[in-house]
């Protein structure tokens, strides 16, 4: 069972529509995974936050929820805040209040035109590869033709 980092006492999971994350009830802090985070603010703020977490962190007290290593401290400037993070465990530490500091939004969903043009595009280079195959193919085009062409009539 995970516990808290700050104050020891065992993490609650909670559930919510964008999945899970672990609270603590005593100081409010909570664990919440990568993907979670990704669901909730969206790709450019987990991979900010992951370039941080690579280039300026450094070893802190606080122990990992899950497998009890130091976690990593680094600052995140946008929005600007001192988290934790075991990456082994692919978890983030949020005292009280800095998760809800973090924006809401996950990425913008793709133009549906723009959608649409690449699957017309892909469609078109998967006929065309056909097409080639089928010309560079010297086989028959009907089995039946197979047999005399074995006898070495003309098809």
């Amino acid at each position: 069972m995970p516990v808290c980092p700050h104050c020891e006492s065992p993490l609650r999971t909670v559930r919510q529509r964008e999945g899970l994350f672990f609270r603590c009830d005593n100081c409010a802090g909570r664990a919440v995974t990568f993907p979670q985070i990704r669901r909730v603010a969206g790709d450019r703020l987990i991979t900010r936050l992951l370039r941080q977490l690579n280039a300026h962190s450094t070893l802190t007290e606080r122990a990992c929820p899950f497998c009890a290593r130091p976690m990593r401290g680094f600052h995140s400037a946008e929005p600007p805040l001192e988290l934790d993070a075991c990456k082994p465990c692919g978890v983030v530490w949020f005292d009280p209040r800095e998760f809800e500091a973090i924006p809401e939004g996950a990425a913008p969903a793709p133009d549906p035109m723009n959608a649409r043009m690449r699957e017309a595009l892909a469609l078109h280079k998967v006929e065309q590869i056909a097409e080639r195959a089928r010309l560079e193919d010297p086989s028959p085009d009907e089995s039946w033709k197979t047999i005399p062409a074995l006898f070495g009539f003309p098809v």
